[in-house]
């Protein structure tokens, strides 16, 4: 099989795709989520969207069912731009 460059997908490619798709699962979910990872890769959920649908998620249910299973739960630590200059806090 004789595969072009066109036809190919980079990996950061595949990232984008499947961070609009698990926005999208969590945005039209009404009581759970489940998410098995090996980390929490940053490409696909340090945004604000991934934060926005989970943190409306939780709050659309008076029982939301969240679980996040890590493989590799070391990664967790994430640098994030406070909105104070010079500063930044980890998350």
């Amino acid at each position: 099989m004789n595969t072009t460059a066109t036809n190919e997908q980079s990996p950061i490619d595949n990232k984008k795709a499947l961070r609009r798709a698990v926005i999208e699962l969590i945005a039209n979910g009404r009581h759970q989520l489940f998410i098995l990872a090996y980390d929490l890769d940053p490409l696909i959920y340090s945004n604000d969207d991934f934060t926005q649908q989970l943190s409306a998620l939780a709050r659309r249910s008076k029982r939301p069912d969240i679980h996040i299973l890590l493989h590799r739960p070391t990664r967790l630590l994430i640098k994030r731009k406070s909105s104070s200059p010079g500063r930044d806090t980890t998350a």
